[in-house]
């Protein structure tokens, strides 16, 4: 059986209580919005680097 997805949060919400339920749901990263549209793909290939690992 093949590994699940990675799974980031994009959110408003990034308080640490929340950043903390998100890892406990299976999140690998959370990025805040607002984002950075230009500096999103980079972003998201260091938590796909992160977990790939």
């Amino acid at each position: 059986m093949s590994e699940p997805p990675p799974i980031a949060f994009f959110t408003s919400s990034v308080r640490a209580v929340d950043i903390g339920r998100y890892a406990a749901a299976g999140a690998v990263g959370t990025i805040a919005k607002p984002f950075d549209p230009i500096g999103l793909a980079a972003q998201v290939q260091v938590l796909l680097r992160s977990t790939l690992a």
